[in-house]
């Protein structure tokens, strides 16, 4: 796609991407919006996040996936919950899928939150991958951002571990088993610190990730709030009181910016 002068196409991994603006995961968890996506003329396309099992998300005082939208801020609120049909059935759905070429199809997926033993969370986490790899897409997005609650977040030392059995069981055997690489990037939370971004950028390319991705949604309400315009603070506090959640929109534009930067640095 070329707009006047400016070449819009990328290529990353030996994809051709129509132009450098793809969405985000959690938009469309069962990836049915692999043609909307083409038609609104994205660059590709990124389904998920999903988990092994299936999941009705979260429901709290009768409202399913909360949603609340901040239009003033240029904000939204969720606490959707991991809502999805679960990974054999996706993979399946990607299976059957008619492509369109040079359209990528990338998938995001995660260990499940309702899986307590760490261990069998790795090992469907791993079989989720594989059957995403069967299926052909073409790369892969680890999301270690989720679930985006402070208190389920694992810690550096927690998430290495969990990172060098993903790099033992699946990212080592790629290309032998099917005859390609399937690339896998690891998604970060936006609120991370700075100070950390060297020491994680390190991690994931020291155990084989391909790339990575810093910005879910973010719930460091203290700091979101003094963007949430006066006519929306009442909605604000009562959401995340009653919902918890993160949010996403304008406020987080600077410190993503700023995570990305110490990443392309530390590359570099």
């Amino acid at each position: 796609i070329v707009r006047g002068s400016i070449v819009l196409q990328r290529t990353l991994w030996g994809l051709d991407f129509r132009s450098p603006i793809i969405n985000a995961a959690g938009m469309w968890k069962n990836g049915r919006g692999y043609d909307v996506s083409f038609y609104q003329g994205a660059g590709g396309f990124l389904g998920g996040t999903t988990v092994w099992n299936d999941r009705i998300g979260n429901v709290k005082d009768g409202i399913e996936t909360p949603f609340a939208p901040f239009p003033r801020s240029g904000m939204a609120g969720n606490s959707i919950g991991l809502r999805n049909s679960g990974d054999p059935e996706v993979a399946e759905w990607y299976e059957n899928k008619i492509r369109v070429p040079d359209f990528p199809l990338g998938h995001s997926v995660m260990g499940s939150p309702d899986i307590k033993d760490r261990v069998e969370k790795i090992d469907r986490l791993v079989d989720g991958m594989r059957l995403y790899e069967e299926a052909g897409v073409d790369w892969l997005e680890n999301n270690w951002s989720c679930p985006n609650t402070e208190e389920d977040r694992p810690d550096f030392d927690a998430l290495e571990r969990d990172v060098i059995e993903v790099n033992r069981y699946f990212l080592r055997n790629r290309s032998r088993k099917y005859g390609r690489v399937v690339p896998v990037v690891a998604k970060l939370s936006n609120d991370i610190p700075l100070s950390d971004v060297p020491r994680y950028v390190d991690m994931f390319i020291d155990y084989g990730y391909d790339g990575l991705n810093i910005g879910n949604t973010s719930t460091n309400y203290e700091s979101l709030r003094h963007s949430v315009h006066p006519k929306e603070r009442r909605l604000f506090d009562y959401f995340i009181s009653t919902f918890g959640g993160g949010f996403s929109g304008s406020a987080l534009k600077n410190t993503s910016a700023l995570l990305c930067k110490a990443a392309v640095d530390r590359v570099e």
